[in-house]
């Protein structure tokens, strides 16, 4: 529309007003009705016009009705009511006096104090009395416009000062959703409006919706946020274009504000409507908007604020619709400047919020990309950093709860929370300083190590069968076909034997290698392997399994040796290094530490620092929980077998037993049901 000027275009602020009110009336005089000398007074001059006498039958009365004035009586009606009067002129109004006196002398006689404000008027000159009364009147005027401009002082002092306080609170605040909420809140606060609205600038772009600045794209408003003193209204919802056919678009598009006295009665020269469809499906009337753009510190739009319904008491409900028709006031000019300094304060708190849920989101990618980074390493692993971030989340909320105990002081706040589960995410990011094969390690020796076992066999079994059948040619050549038939029989049962007792250490041997626990009878026939030879194709005589291989298939739990074991061991100081790097903010600086920490054990038996119960921080103590649950449940272990839940909690209700792990924070994750978050109604353990 040829109307509408470009987006950050900036012009005066568009008002549809009422008409001006008539000046101000003169300066009020009042006296007591039957006052004989003002009457004398008003007889003898020929022109009062400077004055508006007021007849009163109690000035103390009439005096409550009027912001200032002068109060003429004559000299009797003084001395008779002198004290209210007093109380009156030297009270917190200007109000003056002006006593009426026939003869000199008599202000004294009658006790007239002297003062700017107070006059013993000499009627026999009416002239120079009624310049007295007039001069009385510039002294109210003056102190009025004195006060006036105390109040006004004192007011905008209050201005600035509640400005600054908001402007302090928008600051600190992070989150979207509570800065919107508190922006409106204090808005219609200051502005006494009974409806208010938030519009965020997007744009939507091929790669989806950003915030700006964003070159590329088309730019529209998100209904971000409302609050109503009337109406229940959803927080958040429908998106507006940018254009000149509602009021927020038109803001948006100009940069003007509207401040609207009826949006039932817009003049038909502007190119913007109400929507009057909302009034009628939520059951209300709109009369006075003010809407204003929401600016950040490059002068650019990023947002409109919209007021509804300035209320003449705050603390009406506008109810039923029609109430608001007498109990809505226009918007004043003194709103319009209030609500444009909260605007432009809301406008830079809210850009510095987007920023700051941007590179959260950035940094959540970046955590995310991480975790995924991790378990391309280990794909057997895949979902674990996930599911003990979820575990010991839900954990530290719980241990939150509690009100009584061992852990009714432990409490954390949302950004504490997030703390938890970033370290809880990252805690075996140091993977990726391990060495892939042993990260991998499903069987004790490697894949190549166990097929060279497995052709040595061979070669022996071979070399068993040469053997025999050198000695079976060696009898036909010496001792004819008949001793040979006599001796065959043997020969067979003797190179059977020997094949399967092959098979048969191979076969315990295969078991040896399985990452199960070693029992005392495969341990006893590693060592009887160990103690055979063989005679390789040169005739040397060499150990059927290798030291290395001893060493590896004697290893009694898992499949690491010490070395390996070392070296996953130091994931966690990997991990401590890489996240020490990382500039976290305040919020989040002792994700470091509380990383470092899942390994370790309230006894000292944990790594890699062998802290014991005190120096174990509460967030760390709670990882290790659900890392061992979600280690000994996980069903995509290749080196064990998942433990069903119930098995697992006994597993972790023995460490605690032992000293090892935190028995109240155990007794809590089992109370609780914890362990369901990731095994939801797996079976009941009751």
């Amino acid at each position: 529309m040829d109307r509408c000027r470009p987006l950050q275009a900036t012009s005066p602020t568009h008002h549809v007003r009422a008409k001006s009110r008539p000046p101000d009336l003169a300066c009020p005089v009042v006296y007591l009705e039957g006052d004989e000398l003002v009457g004398r007074l008003r007889a003898s001059l020929s022109t009062d016009q400077a004055v508006e006498w007021i007849p009163s039958s109690d000035i103390t009365q009439t005096v409550r009705t009027l912001p200032a004035g002068v109060i003429c009586m004559s000299g009797p009606l003084w001395s008779d009511n002198c004290e209210s009067v007093l109380r009156i002129v030297c009270g917190s109004s200007p109000w003056a006096l002006a006593v009426l006196c026939t003869e000199a002398g008599e202000e004294s006689e009658r006790g007239v104090p002297v003062s700017t404000a107070i006059d013993a008027v000499d009627i026999r000159n009416p002239g120079q009395a009624f310049r007295s009364i007039l001069r009385l009147g510039q002294v109210v005027r003056e102190q009025e416009r004195r006060r006036q401009l105390e109040q006004a002082l004192e007011k905008q002092t209050r201005n600035l000062w509640m400005m600054h306080e908001i402007g302090k609170a928008l600051g600190s605040e992070r989150d979207l959703g509570r800065l919107l909420d508190l922006i409106l809140t204090h808005a219609r606060r200051i502005t006494g409006a009974d409806s208010g609205s938030i519009y965020i600038l997007r744009i939507r772009t091929p790669n989806g919706i950003v915030n700006p600045p964003c070159e590329d794209g088309e730019p529209f408003l998100h209904f971000a946020h409302t609050q109503s003193d009337t109406l229940d209204l959803p927080h958040h919802g429908s998106t507006i274009e940018i254009n000149c056919d509602s009021m927020a678009g038109y803001v948006a598009l100009t940069g003007e504000i509207l401040n609207i006295p009826d949006a039932y009665r817009l003049p038909p020269d502007v190119p913007y409507k109400h929507n009057t469809s909302f009034d009628r499906s939520a059951g209300y009337r709109t009369v006075s908007i003010l809407t204003l753009p929401m600016r950040n510190a490059e002068d650019q739009i990023i947002g409109v604020l919209q007021l509804i319904n300035k209320k003449s008491d705050p603390s009406v409900v506008l109810r039923p619709p029609e109430r608001a028709v007498s109990e809505v006031v226009p918007f004043t000019g003194e709103d319009e400047e209030l609500s444009r300094a909260l605007a432009g304060q809301a406008g830079v708190a809210l850009e510095n919020s987007l920023l700051y849920e941007s590179i959260e989101r950035l940094f959540e990618g970046f955590v995310r990309a991480s975790v995924q980074a991790i378990e391309a390493r280990d794909p057997t692993t895949s979902g674990h950093s996930e599911r003990v971030a979820l575990l010991t989340v839900a954990l530290a909320e719980a241990a939150s709860q509690v009100s009584s105990g061992p852990l009714r002081d432990i409490s954390f706040t949302p950004e504490q929370l997030r703390e938890i589960r970033y370290a809880a995410l990252l805690h075996d990011f140091g993977k990726v300083g391990v060495r892939e094969h042993i990260l991998v390690k499903a069987r004790k020796l490697y894949p190549r190590e166990w097929e060279n076992v497995v052709l040595r066999f061979a070669l022996v079994k071979r070399t068993i069968r040469f053997a025999n059948y050198r000695q079976r040619v060696e009898i036909l050549r010496t001792e004819g076909p008949e001793a040979y038939l006599r001796h065959a029989k043997d020969l067979d049962k003797s190179l059977h034997r020997e094949l399967n007792q092959l098979d048969e250490m191979l076969a315990t041997l295969e078991l040896a290698n399985s990452p199960q626990i070693l029992s005392g009878e495969i341990v006893k026939t590693l060592e009887e392997i160990a103690n055979r030879t063989y005679e390789d194709i040169d005739g040397c005589n060499r150990p059927l399994l290798t030291p290395h291989e001893v060493v590896n298939l004697s290893i009694p739990k898992g499949t690491l040796n010490e070395e390996e074991r070392r070296e996953i061991e130091s994931h966690v100081t990997h991990t401590y290094q890489f996240l020490r790097t990382i500039p976290w903010t305040r919020s989040l600086r002792g994700v470091p530490a509380i990383a470092h920490a899942h390994h370790e054990r309230l006894d000292g038996s944990g790594y890699p620092l062998g802290l014991v119960a005190p120096e174990i921080m509460p967030q760390s103590r709670m990882m290790s929980i659900a890392d061992i649950y979600d280690a000994l449940t996980a069903a995509d272990r290749p080196y064990k077998r998942a433990l069903p839940p119930e098995k697992a909690l006994e597993v972790l209700r023995i460490e605690a037993e032992h000293g090892r792990l935190d028995m109240d924070l155990v007794r809590l994750f089992i109370d609780r049901r914890i362990y369901e978050k990731t095994t939801p109604a797996r079976r009941s353990l009751e």
